[in-house]
Parts: structure tokens; sequence; C-alpha cells
């Protein structure tokens, strides 16, 4: 996934896998967030322990105390929530020769 010049957020996410893919960050404190954040600008935004990449086809995310959730990075609600994925079920435009062409 890429956001806003090319800063890529998540490696290896495709629209087309079949997939959900769910990216979390554990940062708890501002020194965390902004370490977090110069991941991101590195190209390297999962490599450090604070944020976690996981797959699945469906999700259910659970909290001590209710938390704010983004789908697609848009506000979603509160924790629990759940999560499916329905394959196809979105027409999505990309160019012929991108990089997910099957």
């Amino acid at each position: 996934a890429v956001f806003r010049r090319a800063w890529e957020l998540a490696p290896d996410v495709s629209p087309i896998d079949g997939t959900l893919d769910v990216i979390a960050y554990r940062a708890a404190s501002i020194p965390e967030y902004m370490l977090a954040a110069a991941q991101v600008l590195r190209g390297a935004p999962t490599s450090t322990d604070l944020v976690a990449h996981r797959r699945a086809a469906r999700v259910r995310i659970e909290t001590e105390r209710p938390v704010r959730v983004q789908r697609d990075g848009e506000p979603s609600g509160r924790t629990p929530v759940e999560i499916d994925l329905l394959p196809q079920a979105l027409p999505v435009v990309m160019p012929a020769d991108g990089p997910w062409v099957r």
C-alpha cells in the first residue's frame, strides 16, 4: 500500500491476492510513534516490533479498552470489531502494466 509521495506503508500488499492485510501500530509514546514513522520514511515500515503486519480472510480485534479502528484509512468505530474479506466484491481499476496484473 502506498500513501502520499510513495511512502510505502506495507510492502507486498496486493489488492487482488484475496487476503486482508492488517497493519497494527503498537506505539505507546511519542518517541515510539516517531520511530515507527521514521521506518516508513526509510522504506522499511514493518522492520520494527512496533508494527505488526498479518494476513487473513477474517479478523476479530479485541482490546482491553476500546480503541479507534480504521478500515482502509477511514475511521470505523471502536473495538471490538470483526472484519471479513469479500474477494472480488469491489471493482478495482488499475493500469494494464501495473504490478498486480495477472
